[in-house]
This record gives C-alpha cells, structure tokens and sequence, in this order.
C-alpha cells in the first residue's frame, strides 16, 4: 500500500487539465537465464495505484504486459500521438506519464 506523504505546499507551474499514464512491463527475457525468476506483478499492482493517487482515471491509463514492438508502436501512435493532437488542437493543459519497467534483450 502506497501511503501519501504532503510537503510544504508549493505554487504549481502547470496544472495540467488532463493526465494519461502510459506503463510498459516486460518480464521476457528471452534466452538470458539471469532474469527469468523476475516478477512483475507487484510493480503493475503499485504503479497502477500510483496512477490512481496522481487522479488518473482508469480510462486514460494504457498498460501493457510483455508486449511486442509492433504493440508498443499502435499504442503509442494511435493512442499517445491522437491524445498529444487533441490537447494541442483544443489548447488543454495534459500532462503524460510513461512508466517502463523490465530489461531488453538484445540479439537472438
């Protein structure tokens, strides 16, 4: 359980209107047997509450789980992008939150 800690109030510069969080997590290590035991859930189960407590709805959180390149592409570009589009369009104050956790691996 993440426990909310206030300190002394300060004079925001930007008080965004909208917020979107967008979380990758991989737990895919391919053939690299030193992080096979790695587990996520409990990252997922945290940062989404983190989400929660920084009043990002539900709706406007996008998460994926050991997804591919081609799936981290579509979300971004059709999702990220148009949403970028759309506050700029309608001059809304947004703010985006991108959360990676994992490591890559690189090469067969």
């Amino acid at each position: 359980m993440l426990q909310k800690t206030f300190s002394n109030p300060v004079t925001p510069v930007f008080k965004p209107q909208k917020k979107f969080a967008f979380a990758i997590f991989n737990s895919n290590y391919g053939k690299t047997k030193k992080f096979w035991n790695l587990k996520l859930k409990n990252d997922i189960e945290t940062v989404i509450e983190t989400f929660h407590l920084l009043g990002i709805a539900e709706e406007d959180t996008i998460i994926l789980y050991d997804a591919d390149y081609d799936e981290v592409v579509y979300y971004y570009d059709k999702i990220i992008k148009e949403r970028y589009k759309d506050a700029e369009r309608t001059n809304t104050n947004t703010i985006f939150f991108l959360w990676y956790a994992g490591h890559s691996v690189y090469g067969p």
